[in-house]
């Protein structure tokens, strides 16, 4: 997920602003930050929070569609619901 607009104009954020964030995802899409931050977010994504390159849209549009595939582990690796696309 290198890709989103953030509303601080790509300026790095705090870890504070990125669980801020993440929570109001989370509210928005009545979910647990938590698994937002240790099952949807890899290290590189959150990386990419704290450099200002995931913004806040693309987030919420990626929560939307991780809750829709069934929450699967994406920051340690499952694309087990993936895979049976391709195979």
């Amino acid at each position: 997920m290198n890709v989103g607009i953030n509303m601080a104009n790509n300026s790095e954020m705090s870890i504070d602003d990125c669980k801020n964030m993440i929570t109001r995802v989370a509210i928005q899409h009545k979910c647990s930050a938590k698994l937002i931050a240790t099952r949807l977010l890899g290290k590189e994504d959150k990386q990419d929070m704290l450099d200002g390159n995931l913004g806040e849209e693309t987030l919420m549009v990626a929560t939307g569609c991780w809750l829709s595939s069934g929450m699967p582990d994406y920051s340690n690796g499952d694309t087990a619901f993936w895979r049976r696309f391709y195979e």
